[in-house]
């Protein structure tokens, strides 16, 4: 049997995070251990965290008194944590219950020593839990055939941290990180498939994706290419942020990278055109 660990992050999460604690409970899978890191909570969030803990060995409070927001919190966990299978745990969503079987029985299909990554599609909810949309791929336009497509994980990612189930050699390639990475599902992603490995999907929407007002990262609609001019200099910092986060995992010159993201700017804004 794998070991398996949910690396959840909160941060003022005692809104939500009961309801996620609840569905992880609910898993038909059951063979897990949840490591939960808190980035200086002002509410209940530990206590909640801690009350879960007292009733369930797998619970894990990790020791870490650091600020380090959404990104630095989940690399962090994923750098102490050690197991062979690991996903990466929203504090606001809600899990359906196969979400952890049906991800590691795709993952099983890979040889271990290649870096891997299994995603599935979500359901949008809003706050109170009433769905909004039945796919994220739908809404994001999601494209399969850029999944496994290294060079438009440079500058994309339409895979969210909460989706991902990854293999220990997905880890391995993925620390140390780029300072200047947007977000770590977007580093990992881009990571595995520079390194040889491979992305796979599960089409069964597995997670409820809570868009509200309190957060980090959402599903937002990617902005056309006319929007994104207009605010260049955010978009600039932005790209250069991104190059010297591609510079980790390809000596291409700044020169090549633009090109690179020029040509999927267009792409994107003509798919969304039709």
């Amino acid at each position: 049997m794998k070991e398996t660990a949910i690396l959840l992050c909160t941060y003022n999460s005692s809104r939500f995070l009961q309801e996620q604690m609840d569905s992880l409970l609910r898993q038909t899978y059951q063979d897990w251990k949840l490591y939960v890191r808190d980035d200086q909570s002002e509410d209940d969030t530990v206590a909640i965290v801690q009350g879960y803990a007292a009733n369930d060995q797998r619970i894990i409070m990790m020791d870490d008194h650091e600020k380090r927001g959404a990104k630095n919190g989940f690399m962090w966990l994923l750098s102490h944590v050690e197991a062979d299978y690991y996903l990466f745990c929203d504090h606001d969503d809600i899990w359906e219950p196969t979400k952890i079987a049906a991800s590691i029985a795709l993952m099983e299909q890979i040889e271990s020593a290649t870096p891997a990554i299994v995603c599935s599609d979500l359901t949008i909810i809003d706050a109170a839990s009433h769905p909004t949309a039945s796919s994220f791929w739908q809404q994001r336009h999601f494209s399969k055939a850029l999944l496994n497509d290294k060079y438009f994980h440079l500058v994309y990612n339409n895979i969210p941290g909460c989706s991902m189930l990854i293999n220990n050699a997905a880890k391995q390639c993925s620390l140390p990180y780029s300072p200047d990475i947007e977000m770590h599902d977007a580093w990992i992603a881009a990571s595995v498939l520079w390194h040889n490995g491979r992305i796979l999907t599960v089409d069964e929407p597995q997670i409820r994706y809570r868009i509200h007002e309190g957060n980090t990262v959402g599903a937002k609609k990617v902005p056309s290419i006319t929007s994104q001019l207009f605010i260049f200099n955010k978009l600039f910092v932005k790209t250069k942020r991104q190059f010297w986060s591609t510079r980790c995992l390809h000596s291409m010159s700044f020169l090549t990278f633009l090109t690179i993201k020029l040509k999927y700017m267009l792409s994107i804004h003509l798919n969304n055109l039709k």
